[in-house]
């Protein structure tokens, strides 16, 4: 899967794990969900390669 224009991404495409959050901005469950994946991104560095895709929650 290629990420969009739209998706917000960090590192290189071609890393060994890929990590896909569905997220919205506004509730407090992502935000943990966020904070907990950049200690992930942190440890992997360029291992990890992060995507974050808007879902707003109605």
């Amino acid at each position: 899967m290629r990420p969009s224009t739209q998706d917000h991404t960090k590192s290189v495409l071609n890393a060994a794990v890929v990590l896909v959050m569905y997220g919205d901005y506004q509730c407090s469950q992502s935000a943990d969900v966020y904070r907990l994946i950049k200690v992930i991104e942190r440890q992997l560095g360029t291992w990890c390669f992060f995507e974050e895709k808007l879902f707003v929650q109605i």
